[in-house]
């Protein structure tokens, strides 16, 4: 129970974030995490945006007017990754993440409407990339540093 947890998180100074997965049959969309947010009654309630797990799940038709459903407070960390459309969505695995810009998720359109809605919060670079896993870690940061700049700079 999401608000159980935010109540324990409060007793041990931490807030606990609601993260829905492209790949959960009953929690993989915005709508579905908004709902388990107010349900729990808490205004301190926030859930985690993954541009993977919103293409991946039953949001994609939806995103953009579930992402400007939400207000900026409720958005507790945006993590960011790409994923070419080369599989059918269903099949998409969190390995088939690419950096950002390299695949075919809308970046540029999703980091507007953040903008639209006044975040300005936490964003993280998220790859589950097994083959960027065995590179020299130096170079997969500073590579995925140049590449998601583009969304920060000014």
């Amino acid at each position: 129970d999401y608000a159980e947890l935010l109540e324990l998180g409060r007793e041990v100074g931490v807030r606990p974030a609601m993260e829905f997965l492209g790949f959960v049959d009953q929690v993989n969309s915005i709508p579905v995490a908004r709902d388990i947010m107010e349900r729990a009654g808490d205004p301190t309630a926030t859930i985690v945006i993954d541009w993977f797990h919103m293409v991946r799940g039953d949001g994609r038709d939806t995103m953009f007017a579930d992402l400007r459903a939400l207000r900026a407070e409720q958005i507790a960390i945006v993590h960011l990754d790409d994923v070419p459309y080369q599989k059918p969505f269903p099949e998409m695995s969190d390995s088939d993440r690419v950096y950002p810009g390299d695949g075919d998720i809308p970046v540029d359109d999703l980091f507007a409407v953040l903008r639209e809605i006044g975040y300005a919060g936490p964003v993280s670079l998220e790859l589950f990339n097994e083959e960027l896993w065995g590179q020299d870690p130096y170079v997969v940061t500073r590579t995925g540093y140049e590449k998601s700049a583009r969304w920060f700079a000014g």
